[in-house]
């Protein structure tokens, strides 16, 4: 992730902007995984498989990874190797807070059911400079890939009683939620935005989400018929609602990560860390539609206090 930081600095300084990569259609795509095969349900210790029809009427959670740099070869001797089932040489597993995030998801609400997406097949590289690109070109197959599996997860009657859906993406996989929220039949309720690579050191390198541009396809706001969006800002992250594109409804969170400015992958990730944090409060997972008694949020720019879980109005740190 350093080397993908020197690179963006080095195209930045001489002036250069790299085409977006072109997108992987689904046609295209090798993988073996069905749509629904690549969800895995929480039940309170780990993920397990869904089956067609399985999940009913809920607080449905979902949530998306980022991109896998480092991850490449372990998806290249396991096509099929699941994010929540990748451990590497060392022991570690791959993303630690898809488990900690599904904890106090499921902790949160009674009436919440926690599933992971899982693309590592297509978002896992090397460590090579501007890896990130192979991934960003499946973000737009993989959104389709995932509306597909929440309509084949959930129960036919699954709006019809009440169910609502909450869609949870980091990084890359913010790209993924967002075109899945278009996507979907039924709107989802809520669209969490964590970290989406759109900030101009992204840019330069081609990599970057164009979530402004896709996101004015929701009827964005809080409450019935509407999706409440929200994005969290930490490292590669940008503001949506100074641009003039309709998307004023939108909230927006900067972040103030306790880490250096160049601890990339410390602060890419705390977007996640900061979010769990905030059940018990007004904000974040309070300010939830999902949420019972929740209260909408202004809209427009938040900030947090450093070293604080706590928010006040503004828009310096974006």
């Amino acid at each position: 992730m350093r080397r993908a930081i020197v690179v963006g600095c080095a195209l930045l300084a001489l002036g250069c902007v790299l085409p977006a990569p072109r997108s992987v259609r689904l046609e295209a795509d090798a993988s073996t995984l069905q749509p629904l095969a690549r969800l895995g349900r929480w039940d309170g210790t780990r993920f397990v498989a869904v089956t067609p029809g399985s999940l009913p009427p809920s607080h449905l959670r979902v949530v998306v990874h980022g991109w896998a740099p480092g991850w490449g070869r372990a998806v290249r001797n396991t096509p099929s190797l699941l994010a929540w089932d990748a451990i590497d040489a060392r022991g570690r597993r791959f993303e630690p807070w898809l488990r900690e995030l599904a904890q106090t998801l499921a902790a949160h609400d009674p009436h919440t059911i926690v599933v992971a997406y899982s693309w590592l097949d297509d978002a896992a590289t090397g460590r090579f400079p501007l890896a990130q690109r192979d991934a960003a070109a499946h973000v737009r197959p993989h959104g389709a890939l995932l509306a597909r599996a929440i309509e084949a997860a959930t129960a036919p009657e699954f709006e019809a009683h009440g169910g609502q859906v909450h869609l949870l993406g980091h990084s890359y996989g913010a790209r993924v939620a967002s075109e899945a929220a278009v996507a979907m039949e039924h709107a989802p309720a809520q669209l969490t935005l964590f970290d989406a690579p759109d900030a101009p050191l992204v840019w330069v390198t081609g990599s970057h989400m164009h979530l402004a541009e896709l996101l004015p396809a929701l009827q964005i706001g809080w409450g019935a018929g509407r999706t409440f969006v929200e994005n969290y800002v930490a490292m590669v992250g940008a503001r949506y609602t100074s641009q003039p594109l309709g998307l004023g409804a939108l909230v927006e969170v900067a972040l103030a990560p306790p880490h250096g400015a160049f601890d990339y992958r410390h602060r890419h990730n705390y977007p996640m860390r900061f979010y769990a944090s905030t059940a018990g409060t007004s904000f974040g997972l309070g300010w939830s539609p999902l949420t019972p008694g929740a209260q909408a949020p202004a809209p427009g720019c938040w900030e947090q206090r450093f070293g604080e879980i706590a928010l006040d109005r503004g828009c310096s740190g974006l």
